[in-house]
C-alpha cells in the first residue's frame, strides 16, 4: 500500500510541475505578445469607408478615376458588332439547315 500511495504522489508532483510550467509559458507568452501586436498586425486598408479618425484615414485607398468616355463608347461599338455577328452567324445555320 505505500508502494501506490508514493507512486500517486510522484504522479501528482509530476502533474503539479506541469502545470506550474504551463502557466510559466502563457503568462510569458502574454506578456510577449503585448509588446508585439503593434509589429505583428497587418494596418488596414479602407476601399469603401471613410474612417473618422485621422490616423486610420492615411491607411484609406484613393478614389479611382473614372474610364474616358471615348473608351466606354468603343467597347459598347465592339460589344453591338459582336452581338450582330453572332445573330448572323446563328441566322445562317438556320437557313442552311432548311434547304
Amino acid at each position: 500500500m505505500d508502494v501506490e500511495s508514493t507512486k500517486a504522489d510522484e504522479e501528482a508532483r509530476k502533474r503539479r510541475e506541469r502545470l506550474k510550467n504551463l502557466r510559466n509559458r502563457i503568462s510569458e507568452n502574454q506578456n510577449g505578445e503585448d509588446e508585439n501586436v503593434d509589429e505583428a498586425l497587418p494596418k488596414p486598408v479602407f476601399r469603401n469607408y471613410t474612417p473618422l479618425d485621422e490616423d486610420l484615414r492615411l491607411n484609406q485607398l484613393p478614389k479611382p478615376k473614372p474610364e474616358s468616355g471615348e473608351r466606354l463608347k468603343s467597347n459598347e461599338d465592339d460589344l453591338a458588332e459582336a452581338v450582330n455577328i453572332q445573330a448572323e452567324m446563328a441566322n445562317k445555320d438556320v437557313d442552311s439547315d432548311e434547304d
